[in-house]
């Protein structure tokens, strides 16, 4: 099941979870939850606002831009059902970049290699890390949304080994492999 929604706010940071059921025929089913806002304390629930609530027998979320149009997608694993492909279609004028990893001397997924981008609006991080949630694998790569940025100032990839890469002046919207 494809379900298209467009969700892709670089201003609110957000928390997604699955429903996460223990028994698949449970009376009282959970809704997957996506929850928007700048502290926990006032995230709203939005799943239902953009198609994500439904309330399969959800065991794991994955995230990863799986059709390569710079916007993240999830994708549920369901106990004894069909999987779900949550699709963002995200609105066209949003800036992106992908860091992909190409370890020689850690190990061989990058597993702990931090990435850092600065723009002229701040800095993000991610760490590259496994088993973001059970029975699933998010992409092993950074993805960071940028809005109406068009130029990142520097990406900064420091690997488990030490070895550092810095990459200065780099344009938006496009995936970009890093080797170590």
């Amino acid at each position: 099941m494809i379900v298209p929604f467009d969700a892709w706010r670089p201003d609110l940071p957000g928390l997604w979870t699955v429903s996460f059921h223990l028994e698949a025929d449970d009376d009282v089913p959970e809704n997957n939850l996506w929850r928007r806002g700048y502290h926990f304390h006032e995230f709203r629930d939005v799943a239902r606002e953009f198609g994500v609530d439904d309330a399969g027998p959800g065991w794991a979320g994955a995230f990863a831009d799986y059709d390569n149009d710079g916007c993240v997608d999830i994708f549920v694993v369901n106990h004894q059902d069909r999987p779900a492909l949550l699709k963002n279609d995200c609105p066209t004028g949003n800036g992106w970049v992908k860091v992909r990893l190409q370890p020689t001397q850690s190990n061989r997924s990058g597993y702990g290699t931090i990435v850092e981008i600065s723009t002229t609006t701040g800095t993000q991080r991610r760490e590259i890390g496994s088993q973001p949630s059970y029975l699933s694998q998010d992409a092993l790569e950074a993805h960071f949304g940028l809005g109406s940025t068009r130029n990142i100032e520097h990406i900064r990839v420091v690997f488990p080994s030490g070895v550092e890469r810095l990459l200065e002046s780099v344009e938006a919207n496009q995936t970009l492999v890093v080797e170590e």
